[in-house]
């Protein structure tokens, strides 16, 4: 049998419309999605239907994902990372053969990154993405578990299949069905009439004033029996406050390209009415498509520029500020600030980036340094231009030169403690070329 292409073949299964693909078609023009995603995005299959065509048609097994039993030694074998990025789920060794499952069996990309981490060949078997993604944030125990049993939350009857998600501070998240508009959504609630819901209302406001792919698309805001909710896109992803909680500091390159991605969105709220102050890692989600700047909650202290300490109005430089802040989080796996406030024992402590571990590469001391400036007027002009300016370097190349020049440091600093042993046991006099091969020259 000849493979069709997937829209070729849902058409011919009856799932899907020729205009229904042409539509998906056309919005793939735009976007650098997948046609699959697309397609269950606006409704016109389901990720089941999907998973079940491309079994049939390329010969895979389709898993049963709530009854896989994955052996601890092929899941130890893929880190949390790749495996929920890439949506792959290690199942068992054979031989020299990774058993996995995947979202989409065609992705070559994500197959040889699989082997190249592995060093395994890579046997696949089929899953909808969205349970395979859950099935993986439970195996690798990465699912942000609630702190107290979520119920009686009444909603209008357009909002259905409610299920609780987090809780953030006050507010919490459940992913729902819209069945007026037909179309998966997320919504946060709060009790009406506290702080905390006028503190979720202002937020709000401010990360709805402009469309941006880093910042998350707000539908509604409704008060019903008692509690106050807003309505937002499906919120996929791992906020960024649990990733660094769990798995720890981020590389320079993946740091540099998340606050950059967030600045991004930052500066297109700037652009349509000032101040944003969102930024801090409850706020950001991390998918494997990029990062979401979310209004969950206030960014506590450690994420506020001097000035608004002082009590002035928040500037988009207080956000360039937190930007600088996140990066140096990121990096280092701990806000900077706050663990200066405890060195010191002071509230109102701010770190410098003069003072950071002299490993740290001085292209990055460099951009903290402006980033972080007490004064605001010394700051990055604007937060694209630390997008800008992150994205300007070749962060894995400033890494490896900068680990290239510790070494020449260790070699030489080892030569002259050399040369300064053997001078003193030997009093005669040593040669130029000597001295700098740590022999006697022939």
């Amino acid at each position: 049998m000849t493979n069709r292409k997937l829209g070729d073949l849902l058409v011919a299964e009856g799932l899907i419309t020729n205009l229904q693909l042409s539509i998906a078609l056309a919005a793939q023009q735009t976007s650098s999605r997948r046609l699959g995603e697309i397609l269950v995005e606006r409704g016109f299959a389901t990720e089941e239907q999907i998973a079940e065509c491309l079994a049939a048609q390329y010969g895979y097994e389709l898993a049963d994902i709530d009854g896989v039993r994955p052996q601890g030694n092929a899941v130890s074998l893929l880190k949390a990372d790749i495996a929920i990025e890439h949506a792959v789920l290690p199942l068992r060794v054979v031989g020299d053969v990774l058993e996995c499952v995947m979202a989409d069996p065609l992705d070559v990309i994500a197959t040889d990154v699989v082997q190249n981490a592995t060093k395994k060949r890579v046997s696949l078997k089929i899953a909808p993405q969205t349970r395979l993604l859950a099935k993986i944030r439970e195996l690798y125990g990465l699912e942000e578990q609630l702190e107290e049993v979520i119920e009686g939350f009444p909603l209008p009857a357009r909002y259905g299949s409610l299920r609780p998600r987090r809780k953030v501070g006050s507010v919490l998240l459940f992913d729902a069905v819209d069945h007026q508009l037909d179309r998966k959504v997320s919504l946060t609630a709060v009790a009406a009439g506290t702080d905390a819901e006028r503190k979720q209302r202002w937020l709000i406001q401010a990360a709805a004033r402009v469309p941006s792919p880093w910042v998350s698309a707000i539908y509604d805001w409704f008060e019903y029996e008692g509690n106050c909710w807003a309505v937002f896109e499906r919120l996929e992803g791992e906020s960024l406050a649990h990733v660094l909680r769990t798995r720890g500091s981020r590389t320079l390159t993946q740091a540099a390209e998340l606050v950059a991605q967030i600045a991004e969105g930052v500066d297109h709220l700037h652009q349509s009415g000032g101040h944003c102050g969102l930024v801090c890692p409850e706020n950001i989600l991390v998918r494997p498509q990029g990062v979401l700047l979310t209004p969950f909650v206030e960014p506590a202290f450690e994420y506020r520029s001097p000035e608004l300490e002082m009590g002035s109005a928040g500037l988009p430089a207080s956000d360039v500020f937190a930007l600088g802040t996140l990066l140096w989080e990121c990096y280092s796996g701990e806000n900077p600030h706050l663990a200066e406030a405890v060195r010191t024992g002071q509230r109102l402590a701010w770190a410098d980036p003069l003072k950071m571990d002299v490993q740290t590469p001085p292209a990055l001391v460099e951009v903290l340094t402006h980033a972080l400036a007490k004064d605001p007027d010394d700051r990055y002009g604007s937060a694209v231009l630390l997008a800008n300016t992150l994205r300007a370097y070749n962060w894995a190349a400033v890494l490896a030169s900068q680990s290239a020049k510790q070494v020449h440091q260790a070699v030489d600093r080892e030569q002259l403690l050399s040369v300064i042993s053997q001078g003193e046991e030997e009093p005669t006099r040593r040669g130029f070329w000597s001295w700098l091969f740590g022999r006697q020259a022939a």
